[in-house]
C-alpha cells in the first residue's frame, strides 16, 4: 500500500486546522526537516507543531540535519563527532514519536571505496547508529544523496549492502542529476531510474518525490511534479504490483520559479495528480 508524507520545514508554522486538512487531504504522515532554519527542533513552536500533528491523526516521520554532519568522512575525530550529534537526537525524536529518520550520508572528500579500512570503519559506525535508533524504536534510513560518490548507483548499493540497512529513494535527485548534466531526456532518467530500483528495490521503505527545472542555467530543485507525474506513477505502480508497502514523501518546497514556498494547497494539488492515475 502507498502512504503519502507530507514535508514539514519551519517556514511558517501550520495551524492546528490545516495539519487536520492535510490528513482529510489524503495524506498520512508528516516528515519533518529537524534541520532547516537551524535548529528547528529548538524552536518554541516545535512541539507545539508536533501535538497539533499528532491530534491530526498523521503519523511522524523526520528528516535528520546533514549540511554539516560528515557521518562518512574519512577522518575519525568528524566521522565521530557526527556520530555523537546524531545519537544525542535519538532521545527528542524518541520523545515526538518518530516511526523513521532520513539521514544524508555526507563528505566532501573524495573518498575511496576499495578502501577496505575506511569502509570497516563507516560501516561500524553507521551499525551503531541504526542499533541506538532501533533501541528507540526508530528506524534509520539512508538516502541516495544528489552528488559524490555515494551518488553512483553502483557505489551506494554495495554500501548498502554491507549495512543491510533500508533506505530511503530519493527518484527527484535523479532527474536534477541529468538537468545539471544538460540532459533533458526523460527516457534516460526512466532507464537510469529502473537501474536503481532493479538493484535497491528490496531496501526501500521511504521514496521521495520532487520535480526540477533549469533556469538560466541553474538547476531548481523540489520544485511541481506536474512534468513528471508519469515518471513517478511508474515508480510507485512497481509497488502496487509487488504488493510492497512505501511511504511517498513530496518533497516539493518551491510552487513557482521565483521560489515562493509550497502550501498545502501546492501539495495537495500534486498529491491529487499522482493519485489520478491510481484506482483505490
Amino acid at each position: 500500500m502507498i502512504f503519502y508524507a507530507f514535508p514539514v520545514w519551519h517556514q511558517k508554522p501550520l495551524r492546528k486546522e490545516e495539519f487536520e486538512a492535510i490528513y482529510s487531504s489524503g495524506f498520512s504522515y508528516a516528515e519533518i526537516s529537524i534541520e532547516y532554519p537551524w535548529p528547528f527542533w529548538k524552536s518554541e513552536s516545535f512541539y507545539e507543531q508536533i501535538e497539533f500533528i499528532k491530534s491530526s491523526g498523521l503519523k511522524i516521520g523526520v528528516h535528520l540535519p546533514w549540511r554539516d554532519i560528515l557521518i562518512i568522512s574519512p577522518y575519525d575525530e568528524i566521522r565521530e563527532g557526527a556520530a555523537n550529534y546524531l545519537k544525542k537526537l535519538v532521545q527528542t525524536l524518541e520523545k515526538i514519536n518518530a516511526e523513521y529518520a532520513v539521514m544524508h550520508l555526507t563528505t566532501r572528500e573524495e573518498i575511496n571505496l576499495k578502501d577496505e579500512t575506511y569502509l570497516q570503519n563507516i560501516e561500524t559506525v553507521l551499525n551503531q547508529l541504526i542499533s541506538e535508533y532501533k533501541m528507540h524504536g526508530i528506524e534509520l534510513l539512508f538516502e541516495n544523496p544528489p552528488a559524490g560518490i555515494l551518488s553512483n548507483r553502483y557505489n551506494f548499493t554495495s554500501l548498502i549492502n554491507r549495512l543491510n540497512a533500508r533506505i530511503c529513494f530519493d527518484a527527484g535527485h535523479l532527474i536534477s542529476r541529468f538537468l545539471k548534466g544538460n540532459s533533458s531526456n526523460l527516457q534516460n532518467v526512466i532507464n537510469f531510474t529502473n537501474d536503481w530500483l532493479f538493484n535497491l528495490f528490496e531496501y526501500i521503505k521511504v521514496v521521495h518525490i520532487h520535480g526540477a527545472t533549469k533556469v538560466n542555467g541553474e538547476v531548481i530543485e523540489h520544485y511541481l511534479i506536474d512534468d513528471y507525474v508519469d515518471f513517478f506513477y511508474n515508480i510507485l505502480e512497481k509497488f502496487n504490483q509487488n504488493k510492497k508497502d512505501v511511504i511517498v514523501t513530496l518533497e516539493i518546497f518551491y510552487k513557482n520559479l521565483e521560489r515562493k514556498n509550497a502550501d498545502l494547497t501546492t501539495l495537495t494539488n500534486s498529491l491529487n495528480l499522482l493519485k489520478r492515475k491510481f484506482i483505490f
